[in-house]
């Protein structure tokens, strides 16, 4: 998760020793985290061994689990039923969360994978040496958006609500907030 429920608890001004709604505000944020991910095309979390699929043919590979820290290999597979099989790498550079091949990799299949170190050290993991920890921005526009969405569940599809006067009061469900959106659009992964 891109906080913990202590971080969001804190925003909130809820006391650290009361666990009553410990688990809805650990859902909100497995919540935020996944919509953080869809919105931008990525992954944060930081995984060893990530693995992504693309085409053999390309020069250019941008995987979904950014940053990029180290490449351990590439594989490919000629059929859907064969094993995957290394491959020797051609010179390669990372710019940007994009790996640059100097010329294709030598497959005789139409799929490669890349298998690699990427993302970040999210709160409450361990660190691990030369890889960053969750850009703070990030981390904040996570617990922003969290809280919004604690403090108007009660809220949650409700879409209109008619008051004194004949007055009516829309709410936005799960809308995400400007700011965060704001800072969303840094971290959209890059396509070709």
């Amino acid at each position: 998760m891109l906080a913990t429920v202590a971080q969001l608890k804190s925003v909130l001004g809820l006391p650290a020793h009361d666990v009553a709604d410990d688990e809805q505000l650990e859902f909100i944020l497995q919540a935020v985290t996944a919509r953080f991910e869809r919105e931008t095309d990525r992954r944060f979390g930081y995984l060893s061994g990530a693995v992504y699929e693309f085409a053999a043919r390309d020069t250019r590979v941008l995987p979904n689990r950014l940053p990029v820290w180290k490449v351990l290999r590439f594989e490919e597979k000629s059929l859907a039923a064969d094993e995957w099989v290394e491959v020797q790498a051609p010179r390669l550079a990372i710019r940007h969360g994009v790996i640059y091949l100097a010329w294709p990799l030598p497959c005789t299949g139409p799929v490669a994978r890349v298998i690699y170190d990427g993302g970040y050290i999210l709160p409450g993991q361990a660190p691990v040496e030369g890889v960053e920890p969750l850009p703070a921005d990030l981390q904040n526009a996570a617990l922003r958006q969290a809280a919004y969405w604690w403090q108007r569940r009660n809220q949650l599809g409700l879409v209109s609500i008619s008051g004194e006067g004949g007055a009516i009061t829309q709410f936005a469900s799960q809308d995400l907030l400007p700011e965060v959106v704001a800072t969303l659009e840094k971290y959209q992964r890059f396509t070709f």
